[in-house]
């Protein structure tokens, strides 16, 4: 590749005392009291804040050119007799469910208030309590009936129990700041080498080219 053992030890050296200058000069020393914590939480209290998130499952029979609204409705039946007589959930699901976790016993994962984009499964959804089964769910391409397994109410972590790690984020933005500004500073100093500054040709050509600008 051009290149040779020397020459990629010199290229290491360099790159260490870069990453040794950048660290030192980057280096910050702030005092933060109580109060400037608190105005940080409050400044990003987005960051700490969590909607309500339930866990859940499903049980959805489509409605298809394969299986129209009266089958449907059949073998929706047929799920809602199963679950009256004590069927467990997650095994009506594995047995009469067409939807996508259907093989995982209709099983979602965590999932946040207003984030699906079926406004009526959203609103049925986070109006149950966990365990709670819903009533029948329809839309003109499917039925659904939706089980909570877990729920966990909105929530805003209390700032007392914030206070190391938002010491340790502001420190993190200083430091930050302190090495844009620091390689700001070498862009505008710097003298700028490539692999071509020992080739005489080139040289000649990238000074004509720099009398252009």
């Amino acid at each position: 590749e051009g290149t040779s053992l020397a020459d990629i030890r010199q290229t290491f050296g360099i790159q260490q005392l870069a990453m040794q200058y950048l660290a030192t000069e980057s280096q910050v020393n702030v005092q933060l009291g109580r109060v400037d914590l608190l105005n940080y939480y409050q400044e990003h209290i987005d960051q700490y804040t969590f909607p309500t998130r339930v866990k859940w499952q499903e049980i959805r029979v489509s409605i298809t050119p394969q299986q129209d609204r009266a089958a449907a409705i059949k073998k929706l039946n047929e799920v809602v007799q199963a679950l009256q007589e004590g069927s467990e959930f997650s095994e009506v699901a594995r047995e009469f469910s067409d939807g996508p976790t259907a093989v995982q016993g209709g099983n979602w994962d965590w999932t946040k208030e207003d984030s699906l984009a079926d406004q009526k499964l959203n609103e049925e959804l986070f109006s149950l309590d966990a365990g709670a089964i819903s009533r029948i769910i329809e839309t003109p391409q499917h039925f659904r009936i939706i089980r909570v397994t877990e729920r966990e109410e909105a929530r805003v972590t209390p700032f007392e129990e914030l206070q190391l790690e938002l010491r340790k984020e502001i420190i993190a933005r200083k430091r930050q700041e302190k090495t844009a500004e620091v390689l700001e500073k070498l862009k505008q100093t710097a003298t700028i080498m490539t692999i071509f500054d020992d080739d005489p040709e080139v040289a000649e050509t990238m000074r004509n080219i720099n009398k252009l600008d």
